[in-house]
C-alpha cells in the first residue's frame, strides 16, 4: 500500500472457511485503518481478501461497474425521516453505503422536531442499493426512485408543506378563526425560528461569528464545550475532551456516531499537527459547516427586523427595499449556499413619489454580506453598527476562505401563507396520534377522527410556506407564546405539542 500506483492488496483465504473469523479481520481492519476497506471476494474458484483505499464518491462507484449509457447519473428519492435532521441522515446512509456525503445532494434542509419528506438525490447509485438500505434504517424511510441527468441543488425549494397539531389548547374558536383569519390576511413577521439557532445553550451563531472572524480553535471549542443539561455519550465526549483536550480519548466516547462533534474529534485527532484546528473543522460536512455562518447572517437579520418594525412598525418607509419584477423572496433567498450564482433578481429603493405603492408584505431586508445592497435610510447604519461589535464589516465578509464567504441575500420583512386552511379536532388521550405522516399514509393507515365528546381541544393548521420561512413563526403569531424546544417541552406534561 506504500505505492501511489496500488489501489489494493489481494490476500488468499484458501484456508479460512470460517465466516466468524473472516468477519473479525474486516472489524480489525475497519477499526485500526479507518482510511481503509476491505471485502471478502471470490478469485479462481478460492476466497480472497481484498484491502482497499476508501474512495468514496463518485469515482470509486464508477468504476466497479459500467453505469448505462441511456441511464441518468443520478437518482433521484424521496426521503422520509422522524427526529432526525437533514445532514444527519444523509450521513448514515452516505456511511452505510461507504460513500462521500457529497455525493448526495438536496434542495434544502429539514429541521429534527418534526415527521418530514424531502426530495434527495444521489450520484450513481443504484435504486435497488438504495431500496436495501430500509431494512436497516432506524427513523428514515426512502423510495420513489427515478433516474436524471441532473441532481438537486441548495436552493432550488419553492417552498414547504405544513401539517401542525396544537394539541390542548383553550379558548373558544371564534377567538381561533379570528387570529387564523388575521395571519391568513396579513401574514406574519419572517423571524428566523430558534431551531436556526441551535437547541442548547451555545447558540450555533456564536460558531458562525468565530468562523467568520477565522477564529479556528475559538470555533471547535465552542462546538466542543460542554453543554447544560445535556446528558448523553455526546456529552461524555465533551466533557473528555474539555477536561484533557485528548480528542482521540473523546473520539472513544462515541464509536458509533455520525454526529458533528465525532467528526471534529476525528479531523483533531487524525491532524498532522495537533493545533490544526481549520483542518478539522474542514472534516464537517459542508453544509453543516455553512449553518453556522447563514446562523450568523439570520442574527443579525432578526436583531435589525426587530429594531426596524419597533422604531417604524409595519408600513413602508422612503428608503426601504422592495424587488424588482414578479419573483418571490424565496426565489431570491439563497442563503442556503454561500456561494450559489448570483441572483439575477434587483431591488430598488422605495421614493417619496412611491411609497405609497406598496405595503409591508413588499418590503425586503437583506441577510450581510459582501454584494447586496442595503437600504438607503438610516437601517444601513444599524448593519454596520450590529457588524462592528462583533468585528466585522460587509468586506470581510468577503472570506478567504471560499466557504464562509457569504454574498447576502434578501428576505421578505412579512410573509404570508399559502392554501391555509384549520380545524379543531376533540380527543381523549393525550398520547394519540391526531395527525397522519406521509408514511403512514403509504402504509394505509385511517386518517384520525375528532370525537364531538372529547376531553381535550387540538388545532390543526396546514398551509405551505415560502423556502427558509418558519412555520413555528406563524404558530407563535397565533399563539402569542414561546414556541422554541426548551418551552415546548415544558408542556409535554400537560399533554401539550
Amino acid at each position: 500500500m506504500g505505492s501511489a500506483s496500488v489501489s489494493s492488496v489481494m490476500i488468499s483465504l484458501a484456508d479460512c472457511e470460517d465466516k466468524a473469523l473472516r468477519t473479525r479481520v474486516h472489524r480489525v481492519i475497519a477499526n485500526l485503518y479507518p482510511s481503509l476497506e476491505s471485502e471478502t471476494k471470490q478469485e479462481d474458484g478460492k476466497k480472497c481478501l481484498v484491502v482497499s483505499k476508501k474512495g468514496g464518491g463518485p469515482k470509486r462507484h464508477a468504476s466497479k461497474s459500467p453505469w448505462p449509457t441511456d441511464r441518468g447519473h443520478y437518482c433521484h428519492f424521496a426521503m422520509y425521516k422522524e427526529n432526525r435532521d437533514t445532514t444527519d441522515a444523509i450521513n448514515t446512509i452516505a456511511h452505510l453505503l461507504k460513500m462521500k456525503n457529497g455525493s448526495f445532494t438536496y434542495a434544502g434542509t429539514k429541521d429534527k422536531r418534526g415527521k418530514t419528506t424531502q426530495a434527495v438525490s444521489a450520484f450513481r447509485v443504484t435504486a435497488d442499493r438504495l431500496h436495501c438500505l430500509n431494512s436497516c434504517l432506524r427513523g428514515i424511510t426512502i423510495g420513489n426512485f427515478h433516474y436524471e441527468k441532473e441532481p438537486l441543488k441548495l436552493g432550488q425549494l419553492a417552498g414547504n408543506r405544513f401539517s401542525v397539531i396544537l394539541r390542548n389548547f383553550s379558548g373558544e374558536d371564534s377567538v381561533v378563526d379570528v387570529a387564523m383569519t388575521s395571519m391568513r390576511d396579513n401574514g406574519f413577521i419572517n423571524y428566523y425560528g430558534m431551531q436556526r439557532f441551535g437547541t442548547t445553550t451555545i447558540p450555533t451563531h456564536h460558531v458562525g461569528r468565530a468562523l467568520l472572524l477565522s477564529r479556528w480553535q475559538e470555533a471547535a471549542e465552542l462546538i466542543l464545550q460542554p453543554r447544560q443539561g445535556e446528558r448523553n455519550e455526546v456529552a461524555e465526549a465533551r466533557s473528555l475532551f474539555w477536561e484533557t483536550r485528548d480528542a482521540r480519548a473523546a473520539l472513544s466516547k462515541l464509536p458509533k456516531r455520525r454526529c458533528i462533534e465525532a467528526m471534529l474529534l476525528h479531523g483533531l485527532a487524525a491532524g498532522r499537527h495537533r493545533n490544526d484546528y481549520l483542518g478539522a473543522i474542514n472534516s464537517i460536512p459542508r453544509n453543516s459547516r455553512l449553518m453556522y455562518v447563514h446562523s450568523y447572517q439570520s442574527y443579525i437579520w432578526n436583531t435589525i427586523t426587530s429594531r426596524r418594525l419597533k422604531q417604524f412598525g409595519l408600513k413602508p418607509i422612503v428608503g426601504d427595499l422592495v424587488m424588482v419584477g414578479e419573483k418571490e423572496a424565496s426565489a431570491v433567498e439563497l442563503e442556503e449556499d454561500a456561494n450559489a450564482p448570483p441572483t439575477k433578481v434587483r431591488v430598488k429603493a422605495v421614493s417619496e413619489t412611491d411609497v405609497g405603492n406598496y405595503d409591508i408584505t413588499d418590503i425586503v431586508l437583506p441577510l450581510p454580506g459582501h454584494d447586496i445592497e442595503f437600504p438607503h435610510n438610516e437601517v444601513s447604519e444599524w448593519y454596520k453598527d450590529l457588524l462592528a461589535v462583533d468585528g466585522l464589516d460587509t468586506e470581510k465578509l468577503k472570506h478567504k476562505v471560499k466557504d464562509y464567504s457569504l454574498p447576502g441575500a434578501y428576505r421578505k420583512l412579512v410573509t404570508k401563507p399559502v392554501d391555509l386552511s384549520w380545524s379543531v379536532i376533540s380527543y381523549d388521550d393525550k398520547t394519540e396520534s391526531l395527525l397522519l405522516s406521509d408514511l403512514d399514509r403509504l402504509n394505509h393507515q385511517e386518517e384520525p377522527k375528532s370525537k364531538p365528546d372529547g376531553q381535550y381541544k387540538a388545532l390543526k393548521i396546514e398551509m405551505t410556506l415560502p423556502s427558509s420561512s418558519y412555520a413555528t413563526m406563524a404558530v407563535r403569531e397565533v399563539l402569542k407564546m414561546d414556541t422554541s424546544a426548551a418551552h415546548q417541552s415544558t408542556l409535554n406534561d400537560d399533554g401539550a405539542t
